[in-house]
């Protein structure tokens, strides 16, 4: 499977990279770009995000990204925050995730705006100041400065406007959103208090993290099998327009080609578009979920590797990898690990 997806990689990337554009106005500290090629630089003044590319920032990093409109993202200390795309009610929707961290969006009513992600929850917003944060246990905080942010996690919609905000547990609906005063929420102290609630019971949590992790395993099959028929239909469309040519001129091959499959070919590559989001969405869950739970652990247990918390959350860390090599690792290209 994996070389027949590069060779459809190659061919439909094309027809969807193209977005509006993020810009580094400013960089201070440890500050990484992963490139969706996989190259790994140092992030600099001027440098240009594209779909697929990952900010990473560590423990003294911070950066400031330009987009139009005078729109502004603040990206804080030990954050991750990635540009995705995926197709939406048939149009191509920009994806900003917030996987780690913590990061500010001021949005100058873009005209496409992106909808925002964390592992917990989506977000729809329109000219809007907010803050997103996202824990180690999954979980995320949203605090609205200006205008309005539409948070859905579990088939739940939370509304926030001006000076309100929401916490949602990961795999759980949003909970009762509450009043805020600009600038006295403590996002420092309520990410302190998601690593506490992993420190409480890792297994719990990383348990919560691979239900996450199935979630878009399934949803990146189900869109590939989709592109899988679809692309047999174009196949066959394509070779009907080679007879139709023989049989009644170019004229006619070329009505059939903008009546019949051009529209099969901006269909086939939204499936594309989708199974990677998803693929690419448990990726960054393994890339830097997973491994900064890891690193905690091993850290914290490393002269008690016997201890029954480090053993139970290895039981789980190995259920996690088991579903992402069997699920997620077919959907990936060489580019991405």
């Amino acid at each position: 499977m994996k070389k027949v997806l590069i060779f459809i990689t190659l061919i439909f990337i094309p027809l969807f990279l193209y977005s509006q554009q993020s810009r580094f106005d400013y960089v201070e500290g440890e500050v990484s770009i992963k490139r969706v090629s996989g190259e790994l630089i140092k992030a600099q003044i001027a440098d240009v995000l594209n779909i697929g590319d990952s900010v990473i920032t560590g423990f003294d990093g911070f950066a400031e990204l330009s987009l139009e409109n005078t729109s502004k993202i603040s990206i804080d200390s030990d954050t991750v925050f990635i540009i995705s795309k995926k197709e939406k009610q048939g149009q191509k929707k920009n994806i900003f995730m917030v996987v780690l961290g913590k990061i500010g969006f001021k949005f100058d009513r873009l005209l496409n705006e992106p909808d925002i992600q964390t592992p917990a929850t989506v977000a729809g917003v329109r000219g809007t100041e907010f803050t997103v944060v996202s824990s180690l246990d999954g979980s995320a905080l949203y605090v609205v400065n200006e205008g309005s942010v539409a948070v859905e996690s579990e088939g739940t919609l939370v509304v926030l406007t001006t000076e309100e905000g929401v916490e949602v547990p990961i795999g759980e609906k949003p909970g009762e959103k509450f009043e805020v005063k600009i600038g006295s929420v403590d996002f420092s102290g309520w990410l302190d208090k998601g690593n506490d609630e992993f420190e409480k019971d890792p297994a719990r949590v990383l348990s919560d993290v691979t239900e996450k992790l199935v979630e878009y395993a399934d949803e990146a099959t189900r869109f590939f099998h989709n592109y899988e028929d679809s692309f047999s239909m174009l196949s066959e469309m394509r070779e009907n327009m080679i007879s139709i040519e023989k049989e009644k001129g170019s004229e006619a091959k070329s009505e059939y080609y903008k009546k019949e499959i051009f529209p099969k070919e901006t269909e086939t590559s939204n499936y594309v578009l989708n199974y990677r989001y998803f693929a690419l969405s448990a990726l960054s869950l393994r890339r830097y979920v997973l491994s900064s739970m890891y690193i905690d652990m091993k850290t914290k247990y490393i002269l008690d590797t016997k201890n029954p918390i480090f053993s139970k959350f290895l039981d789980e860390y190995e259920k996690f990898l088991q579903v992402y090599e069997k699920n997620v690792v077919p959907f990936l290209v060489e580019a991405d690990i």
